[in-house]
């Protein structure tokens, strides 16, 4: 008997009271899984980004060593501006998708399409072809996505951090959680796949102590 095996479940690992105090880094973390979630490398570059911002950021007094090595750090960063206007512009369609296909009921191509009129809207000339392999790439992340979009829905307020307000964090879990959970489930009309997202392809966001993150 043929059984469809479900992929290891993805998850993003934030920090042990992230849904209760959440901080900068654990949105970061979100955030360069959300733009990047087929790409290692740009997911470690824009770590690597981070990790200086949150250095130019930090509150303690910097010492002449602190400077040296932000500069030095800040000098070895390569510039991706043009792979994360893309990465936010795909990811925002993947939303769109996941949730013209989820909660509009529209079938999946009709989805596709929904969010290719969408991006036409805001500049982007994006065919079909190109619509199905932003689908292929954002998948596992679409749902991610769909919950910033709901979140700006129920707040009232465009949010351009990504992926919320840091205060909005346990909310836009709670959302994206409930989202991933109904698209594993949905079957679109018309569509060769049996769930618009297969069990434990898309990502599950999970708060780990430091120890435990390091060991997976």
């Amino acid at each position: 008997m043929n059984q469809t095996q479900s992929p290891p479940q993805r998850t993003i690992w934030v920090s042990a009271d992230a849904l209760t105090n959440p901080s900068a880094d654990d949105l970061d973390e979100i955030a360069v899984t959300m733009l990047f979630p087929s790409n290692r490398d740009l997911r470690d570059r824009a770590r690597r980004a981070n990790a200086v911002k949150s250095l130019a950021l930090s509150s303690r007094p910097l010492t002449i060593e602190d400077r040296d090595r932000q500069f030095q750090a800040i000098r070895s960063l390569p510039d991706f501006s043009t792979e994360m206007r893309e990465a936010v512009a795909n990811g925002e369609l993947s939303g769109h998708m996941l949730a013209a296909a989820l909660l509009d009921g529209a079938k999946l191509g009709a989805a596709k399409a929904e969010a290719e009129a969408w991006g036409k809207k805001v500049g982007l000339r994006y065919g079909r072809s190109k619509m199905d392999e932003v689908w292929k790439q954002y998948r596992p992340v679409s749902h991610l996505w769909a919950a910033r979009q709901q979140l700006e829905g129920v707040t009232g307020v465009f949010v351009r951090a990504i992926p919320c307000l840091i205060r909005e964090l346990p909310l836009f879990v709670a959302t994206a959680e409930a989202l991933r959970s109904a698209a594993e489930s949905f079957h679109p009309r018309q569509s060769p796949a049996a769930t618009l997202m297969l069990p434990g392809d898309g990502y599950s966001i999970e708060a780990r102590v430091a120890e435990t993150v390091a060991k997976k």
